[in-house]
């Protein structure tokens, strides 16, 4: 009898490692030297790695690839190995919980890790439940000039997130149909870099905060945004500016921050909340208000 746990580490982990070594050194630019370091394994066993061609199988390449490309994005960003331990922790919880070890387990019938749940656990399904809450708000509103051209996403974290993988995210962001939003997929919890950078940044001081959702900004928006709500202006003075440094440097608990944008960054107005569903109702506030002037 061997636990589900055994099988991410038997027949998961290993193809995760080949994954992880081949995005930190094609994406991250990466050495090898580095990669061992990060991976604790030896520069020839990375070496292995970066050669290896085998053909996976299909259900636990699926799950590797979904395990490899935020691992790989934690290593890079170096956070600490106590923080890498609960991510891959937690997704081998969640895995468990959402099933997707049990084709592999091959146990019929077996509800052992749905019957675990935990409260840590229950606090991220609240979180993806109401990003897709606020997602399905979102397709029943028509927001039209709103809409960026990088597309619509929604982010959230828990209580005192430890890193931005404690934040969920839509993957693939919304996409707009006939002037109608639609998500692609669910969220996952380390889903967009870039969204949770801003949210895990301004939570060190503004813990309330808690989600963000991303919109097209235009001048005309001004007064409606300003008639609505407080704003904090982004002052950039060249393109190259990390934009969570200039959050840091001036944010002060407003209720949206808007980036004027430069040279190959589009202008967007960030809509905070508490909840996501806050965060959309705020975008519905804005959205009637732009209609009517």
């Amino acid at each position: 009898m061997k636990p589900p746990c055994y099988l991410l580490i038997d027949k998961i982990f290993p193809v995760v490692k080949i994954l992880v070594a081949k995005e930190l050194y094609e994406k991250y630019g990466k050495t090898q030297k580095e990669i061992a370091k990060g991976l604790n394994v030896s520069q020839a066993t990375v070496s292995k790695y970066l050669k290896e061609e085998r053909v996976f199988d299909k259900e636990i390449l699926k799950i590797s690839e979904k395990i490899s490309k935020k691992l790989a994005f934690a290593l890079n960003e170096e956070l600490s190995e106590e923080e890498i331990l609960e991510f891959l922790c937690t997704t081998c919880f969640e895995l468990r919980k959402d099933k997707e070890l049990c084709e592999l387990h091959g146990i019929p019938n077996c509800n052992v890790c749905l019957n675990l749940y935990t409260k840590d656990f229950c606090e991220r399904n609240e979180v993806t439940k109401n990003i897709e809450k606020a997602a399905e708000l979102l397709e029943e509103i028509s927001l039209g000039s709103l809409i960026p051209e990088v597309r619509i996403n929604i982010a959230m974290a828990v209580k005192n997130p430890k890193s931005y993988l404690e934040i969920a995210a839509l993957p693939g962001r919304m996409i707009e149909i006939k002037g109608k939003l639609k998500r692609v997929s669910d969220p996952e919890f380390g889903a967009s870099k870039h969204m949770s950078g801003i949210l895990f940044n301004l939570m060190k001081k503004y813990p309330k905060k808690r989600a963000v959702l991303n919109l097209r900004y235009d001048k005309k928006f001004k007064e409606a945004l300003e008639s609505l709500f407080s704003i904090f202006y982004i002052k950039r003075k060249t393109g190259e500016e990390k934009l969570k440094k200039l959050i840091e440097e001036g944010y002060e608990g407003e209720d949206c921050i808007v980036d004027p944008g430069a040279f190959g960054i589009e202008p967007c107005t960030y809509v905070l909340g508490e909840t996501a569903v806050d965060a959309v109702e705020k975008v519905r506030e804005i959205n009637r208000k732009i209609s009517e002037m």
